[in-house]
């Protein structure tokens, strides 16, 4: 086996196919949205996070337990995966609603018919994890009981 890779094995094929389908029409929803303005891209943003969720911890953690948990936190790539972890987390469980979770880096002018008038697609950018409200950044210990997501069954 190649360092730094973990294939799956075969019975974890389907559930990787649907769920990475889904993030990629997620994302597709996502650069859509991007056209309507931040809600919507946030909107989709935060649902493709869900998706990520799902292949990490019920795809590739159920399959490789502990070497893959040390290859996502010893990887640039894996922690990525974490930080749409948090985002995940703080979209789900936390009791507001952070208008500046996504942040409008430029805007382009893209035109969709001849003759009518072009509409902006904005660039966005994730908040800084230091801006993000208390209670996103606490979520984990400040959740209920209900709020907490249950830890996965073997």
């Amino acid at each position: 086996m190649t360092p730094g890779r973990l294939p799956l094995p075969d019975e974890a094929g389907p559930k990787a196919r649907r769920y990475m389908r889904a993030f990629r029409r997620g994302l597709l929803a996502y650069w859509y949205a991007t056209l309507e303005g931040t809600e919507a891209a946030a909107i989709e943003a935060a649902t493709a996070t869900w998706y990520v969720n799902i292949l990490d911890e019920a795809v590739f953690e159920r399959a490789h337990g502990e070497p893959y948990k040390d290859l996502r936190a010893n990887n640039r790539l894996g922690r990525v995966v974490m930080g749409l972890e948090l985002i995940r987390n703080c979209e789900t469980h936390a009791p507001v609603v952070f208008d500046e979770l996504l942040l409008e880096q430029i805007a382009y002018s893209v035109p969709l018919a001849v003759g009518s008038p072009p509409v902006m697609r904005s660039v966005l950018a994730w908040s800084a994890y230091d801006a993000l409200p208390a209670l996103y950044r606490d979520v984990s210990s400040s959740a209920t009981a209900t709020q907490r997501r249950p830890a996965p069954r073997p």
